[in-house]
């Protein structure tokens, strides 16, 4: 009995799925060598297509059934229209004509279904076993959810692979038109950029928030201190709102004295709490001028399908009121 990841192509390059640690393979591994002690099959396969996901180190060879490519291939084919069970193989010649009828390993049950991340077909997770088997309901309910762990773990890791590949280009000049010089957040080209990798890796149930924060009194500071003195309350706004942020949260500099915070959230009331936090953060912050700082905040949660400009735009409209209101306070944008 056994367990693996199996990877179609070689050699293997970057795309954009860049799941480039080792550690990924490790972690695959031992989840499909969990479902195969908890759903007591002979093996449990985790396929993963070579053009739609590549970067994982080869070598975790399934021993005995035939090389990765044939498995992908038969894979793609079979599964094309969704999950498949073949409950005997000796009375299907689906299974006869597959690569796990190997010399010595004679793989009588199958089930199967695709792995889907980000609307792409990206591989197959399988159990297959020796005995012929009539999965009742309850299995095949198993197996969707150790599908749905794996999406979710490789499109976590996707996401995560994705945005650390922007922050590591800030050494390179292609980058550097991505980043705000004075502050280290990123810009709007940066925001751009970043909103399509979050919105395209969001968990289940979760939405992409927009907190749209501007800087209280930010042209009496320069008038009163002078520019020198406004461009430390930047530094100091950026550096203390970084410090709340959640892993996998964006701080953006749109220009002048506006931010723009990315967040994926569950609910409205989510991206409030990260809002007020925000607004705390720069409130309690060490300046070096008897002013204080203070920013006011617009929040909103685009809907399936709504363009950044339109919830940005919503969410500058909840600023414009949390202004009106006296400032130093967070307003959620109009449903």
């Amino acid at each position: 009995m056994f367990s693996s990841v199996c990877i179609e192509g070689s050699p293997l390059h970057l795309s954009s799925f860049e799941i480039v640690e080792t550690s990924v393979d490790c972690y695959l591994d031992t989840l499909c060598d969990l479902a195969r002690r908890l759903l007591s099959v002979d093996t449990v396969l985790l396929s993963i297509f070579g053009d739609e996901l590549e970067g994982l180190a080869a070598g975790m060879t399934l021993k005995g059934v035939g090389d990765n490519d044939r498995i992908a291939r038969w894979l793609r084919s079979e599964l094309k229209d969704g999950a498949l069970v073949i409950a005997d193989g000796a009375v299907d010649d689906r299974l006869a004509n597959s690569p796990f009828t190997a010399p010595g390993h004679s793989v009588r049950f199958f089930a199967g279904q695709p792995l889907i991340v980000a609307g792409r077909r990206i591989g197959a997770f399988c159990l297959l076993d020796s005995k012929a088997r009539s999965p009742d309901a309850l299995s095949i309910d198993h197996l969707q959810q150790w599908v749905h762990l794996a999406e979710g773990y490789i499109r976590v890791s996707s996401q995560k692979a994705q945005i650390a590949e922007l922050r590591e280009a800030l050494r390179h000049e292609q980058r550097r038109a991505m980043i705000d010089p004075l502050t280290g957040a990123w810009n709007r080209l940066g925001l751009t950029r970043l909103f399509d990798v979050i919105r395209s890796n969001l968990p289940k149930n979760h939405e992409v928030a927009i907190a749209y924060c501007d800087l209280d009194n930010f042209k009496r500071i320069n008038e009163r201190y002078g520019h020198a003195t406004g461009d430390e309350a930047l530094k100091l706004t950026a550096q203390a709102m970084t410090s709340v942020l959640r892993e996998g949260d964006i701080l953006c500099r749109l220009g002048g004295e506006e931010f723009v915070v990315l967040a994926p959230v569950r609910s409205e009331s989510e991206i409030t709490s990260i809002a007020e936090s925000l607004r705390s953060a720069v409130c309690s912050a060490s300046v070096s001028f008897p002013s204080r700082l203070s920013i006011s905040i617009g929040t909103s949660v685009l809907s399936a399908g709504e363009m950044l400009r339109e919830g940005l735009h919503r969410a500058d409209v909840a600023l414009l009121l949390a202004k009106a209101a006296g400032k130093n306070r967070v307003i959620a944008a109009a449903t």
